[in-house]
């Protein structure tokens, strides 16, 4: 009410009184003039509350001349942080939450809401790189673009979680409901692998990534010139030999390093270790049919007996071991081959110790009283047989079995395969718990695998590389350069570390459930191409007797 009408209605206001209480008092009734002049004369206002986009229920305030707080606010917003009171849905705020108003009319009052700010941090998620954290809300916000870099990979994207699938662009439009962690998603590069050496033959170029990346084998050709490895330059120095890993990011032409005098083996590039000189070999080379060099080897009948080493054919392994199965076959580069045959025909001199009867002929040679190896890198080249329960294995057994027994020698498998899972590998080192002599019941070991089903790897199609770097008190397993399994002192579940002494070297080819089952070959062959022992981190010992 404006101060003029207040004016005009007071007086009359009081005439009216004046009359009621000439009334009143002819009926005997006493009137207090002020209360009832208060009662006409102080106006009221009704004060109304609006969500405005919110949620919630406030109801109608009255309020008198004398002014009164504002309700607070109960009134909410999902994503929204309330900011005050305004007089239309669109106007700016002019009333704070619970404050003293006076108001002259009936108000009504709008809602007024701000969006709430969200933090958003980005993880590199295998990357490097630092990017700061973000604000956002619910009107969305674009996303700061990548500064993350991973060697090997390019940036695919972003994701709520670690493992998750990319859901924002670099970029792009974010909206926020709540703090965020965003995830770097990366995608393999894909390099080409060329090679040159003109005048010597052609090779494809063979694409790899930073994860899967092989030096093949050499296809060039040079009259009077021995191939070392591969070079990445005319000329240079070698990186690496055939079979080993090879994960530099980025486009390669990679050019052979020949040599025209006699040369031996050339020291492998093993990761995490220092290769040094040659201890012993064997190449495998000498004539079609011919044995194993029996300075270093013994092929092995199964028995049990002292002069059979203190046992072959375990595990119920329904194969006839003997001599005849182990052939060398004659090619330049030289390799011995052990032929497992499906025969139920026993070969002469031959003993059978499974208690399920034999159904296999194969081999097994070994350095038992002939080689001895104490630490190194020890290194074959091989290729698995085909097929369904065939369980080929290169492994080391310690000298002390005669006298101590196992498991308290020691064994060390540096490469097991069942033919069943040719894309698989697997390494394990078995020891005693107590270091009992003879005490089998104490037997426990440590394992690890590489390779799996969705690889396109076959380990029975060509040569791979099986290596073994072994220290006082740390063994790691390699195939074709990638170190899969470590075993340190340590982690050994015992004190009684069995491998701090002398070990000789077996190779066979079993057949049994580990092989899983038959699968109808006839024969069955493990080619190995070479066996090599070298000094690693100034450590290495053989003895040849």
């Amino acid at each position: 009410m404006s101060d003029f009408a207040r004016t005009q209605i007071q007086p009359a206001t009081r005439r009216l009184v004046a009359l009621l209480s000439v009334i009143a008092l002819a009926l005997g009734i006493v009137l207090a003039q002020p209360q009832l002049l208060e009662a006409i004369a102080a106006p009221t206002y009704k004060i109304t509350y609006s969500a405005n986009g919110g949620y919630g229920t406030m109801t109608t305030q009255t309020v008198g001349s004398a002014g009164a707080k504002l309700k607070k606010n109960v009134f909410k917003r999902t994503n929204y942080a309330f900011a005050g009171w305004a007089t239309s849905t669109t106007g700016t705020s002019k009333y704070a939450d619970a404050v003293l108003v006076k108001p002259k009319a009936n108000l009504k009052l709008f809602a007024k809401w701000i969006p709430v700010s969200y933090r958003i941090d980005f993880y590199a998620n295998s990357g490097v790189g630092v990017m700061p954290a973000q604000l956002a809300n619910i009107q969305g916000v674009t996303l700061a673009e990548n500064k993350f870099t991973r060697v090997g990979y390019a940036f695919a994207g972003w994701a709520t979680s670690a493992g998750g699938e990319v859901a924002f662009a670099d970029a792009s439009k974010f909206v926020a409901k709540k703090n965020q962690m965003l995830f770097a998603k990366w995608s393999l590069v894909e390099y080409n692998m060329s090679f040159s050496s003109p005048g010597d033959g052609t090779m494809p170029t063979l694409k790899f990534n930073v994860t899967n990346g092989t030096l093949p084998q050499n296809k060039f050709a040079r009259s009077g010139s021995t191939f070392l490895g591969w070079s990445k330059s005319q000329g240079g120095t070698v990186i690496g030999q055939p079979g080993q890993a090879y994960r530099t990011a980025g486009d390669v032409t990679l050019w052979p390093v020949w040599s025209t005098a006699p040369v031996g083996p050339v020291a492998p590039v093993v990761s995490g270790h220092r290769v040094g000189d040659l201890l012993w070999s064997d190449e495998f080379k000498g004539a079609t049919g011919s044995a194993v060099d029996s300075k270093s080897w013994t092929a092995r009948f199964c028995g049990h007996d002292g002069a059979n080493g203190g046992g072959t054919c375990h595990n119920n392994e329904p194969q006839w071991y003997y001599p005849g199965a182990i052939k060398l076959d004659g090619s330049t580069d030289g390799s011995a081959v052990i032929t497992t045959t499906k025969t139920g025909q026993a070969p002469e001199g031959a003993t059978c110790l499974a208690w399920s009867g034999c159904e296999f002929t194969s081999g097994r040679f070994d350095t038992q009283g002939k080689v001895s190896f104490k630490y190194g890198y020890i290194e074959a080249r091989i290729k698995m047989p085909k097929g369904g329960r065939n369980w080929p294995a290169f492994w080391m057994i310690g000298d002390s079995i005669t006298s101590v027994g196992w498991p308290a020698s020691g064994e060390i498998d540096i490469a097991e395969q069942g033919g069943h899972q040719p894309w698989r590998n697997s390494a394990a080192v078995h020891y005693s718990t107590n270091g009992a002599p003879w005490d089998v019941g104490a037997h426990t070991y440590d394992y690890g695998d590489f390779g799996s089903a969705a690889s396109s790897t076959n380990y029975s199609n060509d040569y791979h590389l099986y290596g073994f770097a072994w220290k006082p008190d740390r063994m790691d397993f390699y195939v074709d350069g990638n170190l899969f399994f470590t075993l340190t002192k340590a982690q050994a579940r015992t004190e009684n570390w069995s491998f701090n002494d002398y070990f000789f070297l077996i190779l066979n080819n079993a057949t049994g459930d580990f092989g899983g089952g038959w699968d109808g070959w006839g024969t069955a062959k493990m080619h190995i191409d070479y066996v090599r022992a070298w000094k690693v981190d100034g450590y290495g010992e053989v003895i040849k007797r």
